[in-house]
């Protein structure tokens, strides 16, 4: 067969371009359930890339459940992977979160002129100030000696970080966001107690991986929420297991679970979509270690 739907262009590392390509072209029908894929090394050859591109690209759809190996026979589309026509992508893009009360007051208070950075002729910010521009020397030393005290940056971070951080998730996962739409933290824990406060009033449900991911437990519980489990298998979670109902959130990790290492298959994907727009729930997906990659 031919490839010509892949592409190799841009600075996304081929392998994750070669995915994306095959990717696509199996969610649209351009291959069709049981294709089967060339060998990684005719693949390689026809591409003008190394086998390990291909092979990597191969691994991921795998884990992902887009393509299974039969021994002795190749790599085949599933035969019973499910499309997803059902999911509602323009739904999904116009979703408006229902903010907790305290995230309501926060997002109220927060009503002034966005932290990025636009400068003005003489702008008197704390930490933005440029001395050489002032001839007064007392100006100059005074100031200086303040500044060396350090000062605070915008509280979701610097600007510069977030637009470097937006470009990358758009060339390197698919993300569509803008640079406002990013907020630089600590860790995991700081973002999930960030998260739990705007989210989350007393009783809210959220639903979890069992086994799952303690911390986690912990900044919903103190914020009052409720929980409901479901268990992880070697797919990943049980979503045919989750109970229908209404719910704030559902917390997982599903391109590697913790603790588990189980990688959430497509089919289970497309389920877990379609119980969170029933249940009104958002999917809080902690990607706690995708950016790792064996050299």
């Amino acid at each position: 067969m031919t490839v010509p739907f892949v592409e190799f262009r841009g600075s996304a590392p081929l392998h994750r371009q070669l995915y994306e390509g095959l990717k696509a072209a199996i969610s649209d029908g351009r291959l069709g359930r049981g294709a089967r894929l060339p060998a990684s090394r005719r693949l390689a050859t026809k591409l003008g890339v190394s086998r390990t591109v291909v092979v990597t690209a191969y691994d991921q759809l795998t884990a992902e459940g887009f393509v299974e190996g039969r021994t002795g026979s190749g790599t085949f589309v599933r035969a019973a992977l499910s499309p997803p026509r059902e999911l509602d992508v323009a739904a999904a893009e116009t979703f408006q979160p229902l903010w907790s009360a305290e995230g309501a007051r926060l997002i109220a208070a927060d009503a002034g002129p966005d932290d990025a950075g636009e400068f003005v002729r003489w702008d008197f910010t704390v930490g933005q100030l440029r001395p050489g521009e002032f001839g007064d020397r007392f100006w100059r030393r005074t100031l200086g000696r303040e500044l060396a005290r350090g000062a605070y940056g915008p509280a979701a971070g610097a600007p510069e970080l977030r637009r470097a951080v937006a470009d990358y998730l758009r060339s390197s996962r698919g993300v569509r966001c803008r640079w406002e739409d990013v907020v630089i933290v600590q860790g995991t824990r700081q973002a999930l107690d960030l998260i739990a406060r705007v989210l989350l009033d007393p009783g809210d449900v959220v639903a979890l991986e069992e086994p799952h991911y303690p911390d986690a437990r912990h900044a919903f519980a103190a914020r009052g929420a409720t929980f409901v489990v479901a268990p992880v298998d070697r797919a990943g979670l049980r979503v045919d297991e989750l109970p229908e109902g209404p719910a704030s959130a559902v917390y997982v990790t599903p391109s590697h679970h913790y603790p588990t290492g189980a990688v959430l298959s497509i089919e289970r994907r497309h389920a877990l979509l379609r119980w969170a727009g029933r249940s009104g729930a958002l999917v809080l997906e902690d990607d706690y270690d995708s950016e790792f990659r064996y050299g």
